[in-house]
């Protein structure tokens, strides 16, 4: 939490909590999930604007479902500045590592991707890399 505090992030508040209006920006970093956008959603179906701007930053890929939810907010979507996917949910083995879950995070660099070849659940990009160095 320092680290975040340390970049001049003013305030960090948990999604799942009550929270009260602010005229700072508000910057959402959540999983896209129905129940994260259902709770900002919440946020601005009440009638009190809680952020003079927003700016929504999903951590994977966002559904159709999730979509329309954002879409169904008219106050929301009036202060709505930024939303995007950020494809970010990854885990880094080491140095020169990363496992993601989705089999086909890599096909343009890797020349020895195809699609009709049956990949693990886990794809590591290690080997990739090592395809690209030849």
């Amino acid at each position: 939490m320092s680290d975040i505090l340390d970049c001049n992030v003013s305030m960090v508040e948990d999604l799942q909590k009550k929270r009260e209006p602010s005229p700072l920006v508000g910057v959402y970093f959540i999983q896209p999930t129905l129940a994260s956008v259902c709770q900002i959603v919440d946020d601005f179906s009440s009638g009190i604007q809680m952020y003079p701007s927003v700016h929504i930053f999903f951590s994977s890929k966002v559904s159709n479902e999730v979509l329309v939810k954002v879409k169904s907010c008219a106050p929301l979507l009036q202060v709505l500045k930024t939303l995007k996917e950020s494809n970010l949910e990854f885990l880094t083995v080491d140095s020169r590592t990363m496992v993601t879950d989705h089999p086909t995070a890599a096909p343009q660099p890797c020349p020895s991707f195809h699609p009709a070849s049956a990949f693990p659940s886990s794809f590591t990009l290690y080997s990739c890399v090592e395809d690209c160095r030849g």
